[in-house]
């Protein structure tokens, strides 16, 4: 399909500000509207039937680093000991995994997730009990999806923490 190269830049132009716009938001600790433009910028990249999927993959990962990076950002800034909003922080990891779960690509989410529970078990001020509900609420989501092995992976690491 042959599409006008004035059209074309006038999509990169737009997503390039939706996503300097998105990540203001973000920035300013307005999750809902960052995610919303995002999730809006998603929705619009799948319905454009001239972009090939490889280009829709590299413009869904120029959204989600834009998200990892803000969540990225934040941990720095308590890592330097400044003090952080937690319900805020909370707030933009479940708008992130939202995010995420809306995207037909799973090994986004199950990669992302992973990074998450790797930091959340090095952490010291975290629960054993907290991790445990973290990582039984992702064994439901592959337990639909049939993935068994990461299942198993799961239970043994629920069986460490556990130290049963």
């Amino acid at each position: 399909m042959a599409i006008n190269a004035n059209v074309k830049n006038q999509f990169i132009k737009n997503f390039q500000n939706k996503i300097l716009q998105g990540r203001q938001l973000l920035q300013t600790n307005n999750h809902r509207w960052g995610d919303k433009i995002f999730t809006n910028l998603y929705y619009d990249i799948e319905k454009i039937d001239w972009i090939e999927d490889q280009k829709k993959r590299q413009f869904t990962m120029i959204i989600t680093n834009s998200w990892w990076i803000y969540l990225n950002s934040i941990t720095s800034q308590k890592e330097e000991g400044a003090k952080i909003d937690y319900i805020k922080y909370i707030d933009a990891y479940n708008r992130f995994f939202s995010f995420l779960s809306k995207l037909e690509e799973f090994d986004l989410f199950s990669n992302f997730w992973m990074v998450l529970l790797k930091n959340f078990i090095k952490k010291k001020e975290l629960s054993v009990d907290g991790i445990t509900k973290f990582i039984n609420s992702f064994c439901n989501i592959i337990k639909e999806r049939e993935d068994f092995l990461k299942l198993v992976e799961l239970q043994i690491i629920l069986t460490f923490l556990r130290k049963s």
